[in-house]
């Protein structure tokens, strides 16, 4: 596991020296940003969406930019180290690089980072078990045994996740979305739809709960 823990080190050492190389006045004033506005310019015309350059003609826009990156970059210094807020620097970490990416012309750093984010999925496999109906499309998972995150089983019931002991877990949307999370590639947009149910579960709990 040693070679492993270093490269997550690795990764936090790049956002702190990253973090740190913006102490500058031209960061902070939001300038450098501003260099980057012909090609996210050209970005916007090229998606049919030009209307919005005119927006980036708004000099607070690049300070407001500015301090964001700062402060979602020290996070990941810290959040990636540990275990309970890697889900958050995760999705925090790929929409941070989607949008540098988009705005400003970085080269490969981007997917390089992607790539090392793969060091932060821990390589605990078949404590679970996919279970999909007899003849389902899902069965043919099974060959790749989901990356080696989850077993892959036929049943005659919903789809389930079955826990080592036996016991159900999770069943049909839970169920997927428990599989998704544990899925590199799959992660991001599961991890968001899941934190958008729990925000909407606990909506409902308060409102009944004023009702009452």
């Amino acid at each position: 596991m040693l070679p492993l823990r270093l490269l997550q080190l690795q990764v936090a050492v790049v956002y702190l020296f990253s973090t740190l190389c913006k102490f500058n006045d031209g960061w902070w004033t939001g300038h450098l940003l501003r260099a980057g506005n012909d090609k996210l310019t050209e970005n916007l015309i090229a998606h049919d969406v030009g209307w919005l350059a005119p927006l980036l003609t708004w000099t607070p826009w690049y300070a407001l930019a500015a301090w964001l990156t700062v402060l979602f970059e020290g996070f990941l210094v810290v959040g990636f180290l540990v275990p309970r807020w890697r889900p958050w620097a995760l999705f925090i970490g790929v929409v941070l690089h989607a949008w540098i990416d988009v705005a400003l012309d970085v080269g490969a750093y981007s997917l390089v980072m992607f790539a090392a984010y793969i060091a932060f999925i821990e390589p605990v496999a078949h404590q679970h078990t996919l279970r999909v109906l007899r003849g389902h499309r899902l069965r043919r998972l099974g060959a790749l045994d989901w990356l080696g995150r989850l077993h892959v089983g036929e049943h005659d019931g919903p789809l389930q996740i079955v826990d080592v002991d036996g016991s159900v877990v999770a069943e049909d949307r839970a169920a997927l979305l428990f599989a998704l999370r544990r899925l590199p590639l799959t992660f991001v947009p599961a991890f968001a739809v899941d934190v958008v149910a729990s925000w909407r579960r606990r909506r409902r709990e308060r409102r009944a709960v004023r009702l009452a």
